[in-house]
């Protein structure tokens, strides 16, 4: 549906529900003058309490929405801590893994070669 036939089907003296908000909101987030058109409409008919009561959706709406945001934010962030210390720990034990097959002569010449570098810096 477009904002002209939105705009074009409206029931100026319909009850109002949460469908018919939740496509107000919609249009209005990218169009302030379409929903200062539809909520003028209102106000010239009579009704100019539907201005009052779009407030408080859109703040329910966004309070909505923050909390599905916040849930979602904890998950992404626990599952991403999670795979972090999944990768150190296979990390770790690669790093074990590769040392213990070095020979002592090899893991002697890579000390030195630390050493060598810590010493220039």
């Amino acid at each position: 549906m477009t904002k002209q036939e939105f705009y074009n089907n409206i029931d100026w003296q319909a009850p109002l529900c949460r469908d018919f908000f939740m496509k107000l909101y919609g249009y209005g987030l990218y169009d302030k003058e379409f929903l200062a058109d539809v909520l003028s409409g209102f106000q010239s008919r009579g009704r100019g309490h539907v201005r009052h009561v779009y407030d408080i959706f859109v703040e329910l709406e966004e309070i909505r929405q923050k909390e599905i945001l916040r849930t979602i934010s904890q998950d992404l962030s626990r599952q991403i801590n999670a795979n972090y210390e999944k990768k150190v720990k296979e990390y770790e034990w690669k790093k074990k893994k590769y040392l213990q097959s070095l020979s002592e002569e090899e893991l002697k010449q890579m000390l030195m070669e630390q050493r060598f570098q810590m010493a220039e810096r």
